[in-house]
């Protein structure tokens, strides 16, 4: 099992506008290792940005105001070594 906590502080960039916050996100991967005969194996489930979505871009009155998020997702893995 392992933790990752990151933490950003709030920037801006051409202006007031494009304002970002500090973003706080943590990320998480559980993962068991087995063999399938000879093979080593592992299985793992990882949730990224646990702690909900943020604002990785942002872009202001120049743009059309559009935010680009980083959205929570969880995903499984399978690595075979052969």
């Amino acid at each position: 099992m392992s933790l990752m906590y990151h933490a950003i502080g709030a920037m801006t960039w051409g202006g007031r506008e494009d304002a970002l916050p500090r973003i706080h996100r943590l990320d998480a991967r559980l993962a068991k290792p087995f063999r399938i005969g000879s093979t080593k194996a592992e299985a793992a489930f990882v949730v990224q940005a646990a702690n909900g979505s943020y604002p990785e871009y942002q872009q202001g009155a120049a743009g059309n105001g559009a935010n680009f998020m980083f959205e929570r997702r969880a995903f499984g893995t399978l690595r075979l070594e052969f």
